[in-house]
């Protein structure tokens, strides 16, 4: 199965990105090597009863780590 981002949901991603890092969210990178295989960003708002959680707002893992 191929999956293409559209240029349109791509430029989206990258503005909620964004948003979340200039809001106070963080981003992970995790590598193999200095290839970059997947990232995480985490939301800026706490959230849940007790505020003390926070959303995974992105999250991507390359298709070949995916299948192993």
């Amino acid at each position: 199965m191929s999956v293409r981002i559209g240029k349109v949901l791509l430029q989206e991603i990258e503005q909620r990105y964004l948003l979340e890092l200039h809001s106070g969210g963080a981003a992970i990178g995790f590598f193999d090597g200095e290839r970059l295989i997947g990232f995480g960003v985490l939301a800026h708002r706490l959230r849940g009863k007790n505020q003390d959680q926070l959303q995974v707002d992105l999250m991507y893992v390359s298709r070949a780590m995916a299948a192993s």
